[in-house]
């Protein structure tokens, strides 16, 4: 029984990184980079992702409440 309480307060995966698809291996997508910058909290989790195309990048921004659902909202979108 020790070691099932002691699992239950672990701590939280930290997927703090920055996420880059590799594009040589994603054939069917006209982007020329997707990037992800993750940044973790012990209750929020900020995402960035950055898409590039031969026209251009885009970029959007979410915020997620770890442990709270909620009504998501539409990410911000900025174009250079």
């Amino acid at each position: 029984m020790l070691v099932a309480s002691a699992a239950l307060t672990a701590d939280p995966a930290d997927f703090s990184a920055t996420w880059k698809e590799n594009m040589e291996k994603s054939t069917k997508s006209n982007l020329t980079s997707y990037v992800n910058k993750i940044d973790a909290t012990d209750n929020t989790m900020h995402v960035k992702t950055t898409t590039s195309v031969p026209r251009g990048e885009r970029t959007s921004e979410r915020t997620y409440v770890i442990g709270k659902e909620g009504r998501r909202k539409c990410p911000t979108v900025t174009n250079p």
